[in-house]
């Protein structure tokens, strides 16, 4: 059994180590971009790294038992050795280019030890429910063919399909397998982004957009809120995690958020509402942007732009939810004097901005993703160390990559784990089956359709993590929807919006317990229950803006076509946004009840059904019309009732 001695070794070694994949993966990723080092190579050597690491990350049980110990290191090394041989196969494939009519067995061998491996390490790190979903395509793999017809498929070589998995991308040049492309995303791309996130959070960029918040909103109605969820979506979009974004963020803004008036349960869902929206918010958002990059061929850019309305929508929904709860309420905001001034925050803080500023300009210009998080992260390690007062502290930078690299890993796992059920759906048809039944139904009744699609990408995020959530998503339902007739830019934006959403919705809501986690530790009692709820109503545009982009995708502002120019006519974009923005506004002044004034049951009716037929994305805009008369004729009523009363009020007086 090892020594204390020795499992201190054994922490060290694997602090060590994860240090060392970072550095690997950082730097790497920046040649790969500048040198066009093939990643043929580059990516076997990663992944064998990952192997080597995953098993030790998560281990089957304390190492001071020996049982354990030696368990995961074997596991460990014999992930590092399949893997590591994937460079030999390459020397093989361009030796021998058509060798994958021949499959060797100890390459099918290693295929099947390397699925097991991945379902190991999924029940792991994400427990029975997606290592359950994952083996349910396995077990259709060899089911299927006896299955009633609907559902069939012919009987499929077993050893091609071990071979196909464990080196497609390399023999057959397939996008699927462990080497396939999303492998190459998580290493090249992803990686190098969640390096700059923990770079970031590793200064006092966090305490930084506090301030410079509470500077600019912390005096106005519910001016601790306003400021908490501009700080909070800013950090969320370089973090790229709303639960990260709610411990990071939280910690600071939950204390004050209740302090200024605000319940617990109501501070639990501001909080995780405003993470999730940081997932929505160019320019970082979550890696699944990076997926719907590579699946449609386009810029990240693009997808970034695309994002950007909907994105804002999201935000000021955020913005209005405060102002309403905060009018109806009577929430103000601080004394100006106890506020800390923009112009003394920005002379001090300021700089800090620049990293996302360059970060942003890179992707406009830089024609690689890698390289540019590669540039982004060594300014984020420069520009801090400017100025005194924000000198970066290298252990705290160093804490971050070390959580930085474990996600990573844990990212990496969950994508080539997907490709599992990837290859699944290519070799067996099913993916064709489900996309013949669900077009069928598109082009039968659109809505029903996408609303189907919804109910499924959201039970799929309730028991997946969310890029794992995409990933299977995007390969079940876009097909369909692609093939029904709706743009393809929008499918996958669609379907990215509600596997992001899952994770806020009940039962799951992740970011809203880790916020009541921080409220109970601060001394303040909440219900998770209502919070999830209050969650959900902070964050309820996202459930909509989908359905409203998905049939007039000029929300947009960019064509099916891959490029940076306007997809739709200029008019069109703005009227679309300003009728959804309108709609925004009255749909949060149905669900927290305040429009000029308080509302009561019949009043919340008549702004809820001006807001849908606002949001309704009618060509025509007849319907839209009507509904924004309807909404200002409302707020003209309300105007009027209000100063009546005052006048009245006054007369009293």
């Amino acid at each position: 059994m090892p020594s204390k001695d020795t499992t201190f070794e054994i922490k060290v070694h694997r602090t060590v180590s994860l240090v060392l994949v970072v550095m690997i993966i950082s730097i790497l990723s920046g040649v790969f971009s500048i040198f066009y080092v093939t990643n043929e190579y580059f990516i076997p050597i990663v992944l064998a790294l990952v192997f080597l690491l995953a098993f030790q990350l998560y281990p089957s049980g304390p190492h001071s038992m020996k049982r354990y110990f030696y368990l995961d290191w074997s596991l460990s090394i014999i992930g590092f050795l399949v893997t590591i041989y994937g460079v030999i196969a390459v020397d093989i494939s361009r030796r021998l280019p058509r060798v994958g009519l021949y499959m060797p067995l100890h390459e099918i061998v290693f295929g099947i030890i390397i699925i097991a491996l991945l379902l190991e390490l999924v029940r792991r790190s994400f427990g029975y429910t997606f290592l359950g979903l994952l083996l349910a395509f396995v077990v259709y793999l060899f089911a299927g063919p006896y299955l009633p017809f609907e559902w069939t498929h012919k009987h499929i070589d077993l050893e091609y399909f071990f071979h196909f998995f464990y080196l497609g991308s390399t023999y057959y040049g397939a996008s699927e397998g462990v080497f396939g492309r999303l492998a190459v995303l998580a290493i090249t791309v992803i990686a190098g982004f969640l390096i700059f996130g923990a770079i970031m959070e590793g200064t006092k960029i966090s305490d930084f957009l506090i301030k410079m918040f509470q500077s600019l909103t912390g005096w106005m109605v519910g001016g601790v809120g306003k400021a908490t969820i501009w700080a909070s979506i800013l950090f969320g979009t370089i973090t790229g995690s709303a639960a990260a974004e709610a411990a990071a963020i939280g910690s600071v803004t939950i204390p004050a958020l209740i302090k200024s008036g605000f319940p617990p349960n109501i501070v639990a869902g501001i909080e995780g509402a405003a993470g999730t929206g940081g997932d929505l918010v160019p320019p970082i958002m979550g890696a699944g942007t990076f997926i719907i990059a590579e699946a449609l061929g386009r810029r990240y850019i693009e997808i970034a732009i695309a994002a950007t309305i909907p994105s804002l929508l999201f935000m000021f929904a955020l913005y209005m939810s405060i102002h309403c709860y905060a009018r109806k309420h009577k929430i103000g905001g601080l004394p100006r004097h106890e506020l800390p001034r923009f112009r003394e925050v920005m002379k001090e803080g300021g700089h800090l901005l620049l990293p996302l500023i360059f970060l942003i300009v890179f992707l406009l210009w830089l024609p690689s993703l890698s390289l540019a998080a590669f540039l982004s992260i060594i300014i984020a390690l420069i520009i801090p160390n400017i100025v005194k007062a924000t000198r970066i502290d290298y252990r705290t930078v160093l804490e971050k990559l070390i959580e930085a690299t474990k996600t990573i890993i844990m990212i990496t796992i969950i994508i080539v784990a997907c490709d599992i059920a990837n290859a699944v759906l290519v070799q067996t048809g099913l993916g064709l089956t489900v996309t013949r039944l669900l077009t069928m139904l598109v082009k039968e009744n659109p809505l029903a359709g996408l609303g189907l699609t919804a109910v499924g990408d959201w039970i799929i995020g309730l028991i997946l993590p969310t890029t794992a959530c995409y990933i299977l998503s995007a390969a079940l339902f876009a097909p369909p929807l692609i093939s029904g007739g709706f743009d393809p830019l929008a499918v996958h934006l669609f379907l990215y919006y509600f596997a992001m959403m899952a994770p806020l919705t009940p039962p799951v809501a992740i970011p809203v317990f880790v916020a009541c986690s921080i409220a109970e530790r601060a001394g303040y009692k909440t219900d998770f229950w209502k919070a999830m709820w209050y969650g959900t109503a902070f964050g309820a545009l996202g459930y909509i803006i989908p359905f409203v982009f998905m049939f007039d995708p000029s929300l947009l502002i960019l064509g099916s076509e891959p490029g940076l120019k306007l997809g739709y006519d200029i008019l069109q974009i703005l009227a679309r946004t300003f009728f959804s923005g309108f709609a925004t506004l009255l749909l949060v002044a149905t669900i927290f009840g305040f429009y000029v004034k308080p509302l009561n049951v019949l009043e919340r009716a008549i702004t809820g059904v001006a807001s849908i037929l606002l949001y309704i994305p009618d060509q025509t805009y007849n319907l839209n019309i009507i509904g924004c008369i309807l909404g200002l004729v409302v707020y003209a009523f309300f105007k009027l009732r209000v100063k009546l009363k005052m006048n009245i009020e006054l007369q009293a007086h």
